[in-house]
């Protein structure tokens, strides 16, 4: 923490580095609001790429999702949305509902992956 609050942008990739390295004993969700407290999208989205392939925490799978959107990394949410059978479908969903993404891929392969079809349709329509 000392690290970023000193100055994040010279110390984020260290930090990155340490958190995938031991984020099991630091656990995950205190990493997770270390970044969030910080408002780094960036740390969140490069910490969690580091682990959320060999995670089933839903919350790692959402969170890193969350993160790649807001970094305008829509491969890589398209990818998990996609690959991922661990996150949160409906709170995905919300989430890039509530976005309003130009790109409505990842909606839509969440939408068609656990049938929220109607609701994706009613959607796209509004907007």
């Amino acid at each position: 923490k000392a690290m970023l609050t000193a100055n994040i942008r010279q110390n984020l990739q260290v930090c990155v580095q340490i958190a995938s390295k031991y984020h099991e004993q630091l656990t995950t969700d205190s990493l997770i609001e270390l970044f969030e407290s910080f408002k780094s999208y960036e740390g969140l989205f490069y910490f969690l790429g580091s682990i959320v392939n060999f995670s089933q925490e839903q919350d790692v799978h959402f969170k890193y999702i969350q993160a790649a959107a807001l970094m305008g990394q829509f491969k890589e949410v398209v990818r998990v949305a996609r690959e991922s059978d661990y996150y949160d479908p409906e709170k995905t969903r919300d989430f890039l509902m509530e976005q309003k993404f130009p790109d409505q891929l990842p909606l839509m392969i969440v939408c068609d992956r656990y049938d929220f079809v109607d609701k994706m349709t009613r959607y796209l329509y509004q907007h």
